[in-house]
């Protein structure tokens, strides 16, 4: 009994020393911390580092201190905001863009304002059309290029063609023909003609419009102009074709140049061909002097009526007249038979004479130069 009891003492104190006979312990039964002082005697150990794999204390590398401030959301921009706090910026709306402030602000989402936020020349981009196409494009700004024969109604100048809207058209070739809200009237036609162009800007109920009539500019040898119309630039009329009817009304007659109507004015030289026709009272120029030499115009000149009174006159004729030039000459005093009056020619002669001379009271005469000398009438 006593070896038996000795047996199983000695058995018990085995299994409460099983660390002893090197035997694993089981962690799950552990409790509390392990000592820092037991890893490495805790060399290195600080509120800032960590036990690594390889048996040693370290510090973590990057940093953890930045923090956001107010409360971003979904889609938002991150910004500095200080050395270690990020904001959240937009989003943007669809009609703004991510605007800089400086150094001195984070950015915000704002619209661009073209007088100062731009510098430089905004370029123009061209766009053809077709014979359906709206002529005006939402791409205010830009250049709109037309080249054919269109008849387009104008958008009202609202929503994209609103306040500030502005374009340019440009007519190529052919005919362009607008129709809309074109300076304060409600339904208003402008026509373009090659090499015209219209800017078109919309103040919010109408377009104001600008025309340049580049076909002004482009007019052939022997053309000439003639209105348009309202809102049109004018045109060309080609002699010898519709010139009757484009002047017929301001000449007076069906015919184009067969006659004037009245009270019409003439100076300088003037050249009518053909068969004339005059109705009512005719004024011309008429020049009085007693001078002594008088020299006679050429484009201003055309009845002298003279006074020999105190003198004789000599009436020199121009020295480079055009074929056709005609003067009448009076003594309107009626004292050239005491003091002559001598109509002396600079070119050519008088009837085969040097001069002539008017010596009876209230004399006149009429003289026309030939293109060689000059002729008494």
């Amino acid at each position: 009994m006593r070896k038996l009891l000795i047996a199983l003492f000695l058995f018990g104190a085995s299994i409460a020393r099983a660390d002893v006979l090197n035997v694993p312990p089981n962690l799950a039964n552990a409790i509390g911390n392990l000592p820092v002082s037991n890893l490495n005697s805790g060399t290195g150990a600080s509120s800032s580092t960590f036990w690594r794999g390889d048996g040693t204390w370290a510090t973590p590398s990057g940093g953890g201190n930045v923090s956001a401030s107010g409360s971003p959301t979904q889609y938002q921009i991150p910004a500095w905001i200080s050395g270690t706090q990020i904001n959240g910026i937009g989003p943007c709306s669809t009609t703004t863009v991510l605007h800089g402030q400086g150094a001195s602000a984070y950015p915000n989402c704002a619209q661009v304002n073209l007088a100062s936020d731009v510098t430089g020349y905004l370029p123009t981009v061209p766009r053809a059309a077709t014979t359906t196409d709206t002529i005006l494009s939402t791409d205010g700004g830009n250049l709109v290029t037309e080249s054919g024969t269109y008849t387009t109604t104008i958008p009202a100048p609202s929503g994209s063609f609103g306040l500030g809207y502005s374009t340019t058209i440009i007519d190529l070739s052919g005919v362009i023909t607008l129709s809309g809200d074109l300076n304060n009237a409600s339904v208003q036609t402008w026509t373009l003609n090659p090499l015209d162009s219209v800017s078109v800007t919309s103040d919010g109920t109408k377009y104001n419009t600008l025309i340049s009539c580049g076909s002004m500019f482009n007019v052939a040898s022997g053309k000439m102009f003639i209105g348009g119309g309202t809102n049109a630039c004018p045109g060309t009329i080609t002699l010898g074709t519709n010139v009757a009817t484009a002047l017929a009304t301001t000449l007076g007659s069906a015919s184009g140049f067969a006659g004037v109507s009245s009270n019409n004015s003439f100076s300088g030289n003037n050249s009518f061909s053909g068969t004339s026709t005059w109705t009512g009272s005719l004024i011309i120029q008429v020049r009085s002097s007693g001078s002594s030499s008088v020299t006679v115009s050429a484009t201003t000149d055309y009845f002298l009526c003279l006074d020999p009174t105190s003198n004789a006159i000599t009436v020199n004729l121009p020295a480079t007249p055009a074929t056709g030039l005609t003067y009448l000459i009076k003594d309107c005093t009626g004292q050239a038979a005491t003091h002559n009056i001598t109509v002396t020619p600079n070119s050519g002669n008088i009837d085969g004479s040097a001069s002539y001379v008017i010596s009876n009271a209230y004399q006149s005469v009429g003289v026309t130069f030939t293109g060689s000398q000059w002729s008494l009438n």
